[in-house]
């Protein structure tokens, strides 16, 4: 199983924010969710792979290729998506990807069509009238359409309704069955990632905490309640918020017969709240 995406010592930096130095390497045919909070380094990571921002320092590489190798096969391999359309705001959509098209000789126009019907877009109206959801659907369409190997999505179900959410994970899990793809996606709603994703990368300050096959970072770690007196000093916690009347956190797997309590696999937001952000609250309220 070959790595499709490999950063080697990537620095980037915004006054007094730094990413890195970052080493990765993105399996080929998966899905890979990039999860933290506000700040982490979420953005600045997949602007840097995908070359959109440059790292200041270090090196990509996508299916063999960098950017200062060959540029034009860097960008037809990989694409960076968000809710952003960088484009002339009177284009209508149909002329967006009139635009778009024209750069690639394997545009699909099949695939062109059955998209503007599944997210009910109409071709005739214009950019600035597009709603934030429908914007980032134009994205996804012009993204969609040339096949690159490698798509980038960035928070991309943060302006949809459940409805369009969850068609947006459908398709993104049929894309990626229909050959070589992989998906690197960002998402402030975890609960996406519960459902689709294969792989998992947790940022904190700009420096990878735990990166692993999702199933295994489950397996890991589980979410424990206990009554607020139990003893938990022969324990090995990794975060835990204590309330008035009982005490609830993440623990390593290999511990869960060291104290009395009800265990359960850690979801993703636990994992992040407690684990790579070490969430450590006693009660506000006694």
């Amino acid at each position: 199983m070959r790595g499709i995406v490999t950063v080697k010592k990537a620095v980037q930096s915004y006054n007094e924010f730094q990413l890195g130095p970052i080493d990765l390497s993105i399996k080929e045919g998966y899905i890979t969710a990039v999860i933290g909070r506000n700040g982490a380094g979420k953005t600045t990571l997949l602007k840097g792979i995908a070359h959109i921002e440059p790292f200041l320092d270090g090196e990509v590489t996508v299916a063999n290729s960098s950017y200062d190798q060959d540029r034009i096969q860097f960008n037809r391999t990989i694409c960076y998506v968000s809710e952003e359309i960088n484009m002339y705001s009177d284009f209508t959509v149909q002329q967006s990807i009139d635009f778009v098209s024209s750069f690639y000789t394997n545009w699909d126009s099949d695939l062109e069509q059955r998209l503007l019907k599944e997210f009910q877009l109409s071709s005739k109206k214009k950019i600035h009238q597009l709603s934030k959801g429908m914007k980032l659907k134009v994205n996804v369409l012009l993204a969609l359409c040339f096949h690159p190997k490698v798509l980038i999505l960035d928070e991309p179900t943060a302006g949809l309704d459940p409805v369009a959410r969850q068609e947006l994970l459908v398709l993104l899990q049929q894309w990626i069955e229909t050959g070589e793809k992989t998906v690197i996606l960002s998402s402030h709603i975890t609960t996406d990632f519960e459902q689709i994703a294969d792989y998992v990368m947790f940022l904190r300050d700009g420096q990878i905490v735990l990166y692993d096959d999702k199933e295994k970072l489950k397996d890991k770690y589980l979410y424990f309640t206990a009554n607020h007196h139990t003893d938990l000093s022969n324990a090995r916690i990794y975060g835990y918020q204590k309330g008035a009347y009982e005490v609830t956190g993440v623990i390593d797997s290999e511990q869960e017969n060291t104290f009395d309590a009800q265990l359960r696999p850690a979801t993703l937001d636990e994992i992040l709240y407690y684990v790579v952000e070490g969430g450590t609250n006693d009660a506000i309220f006694d």
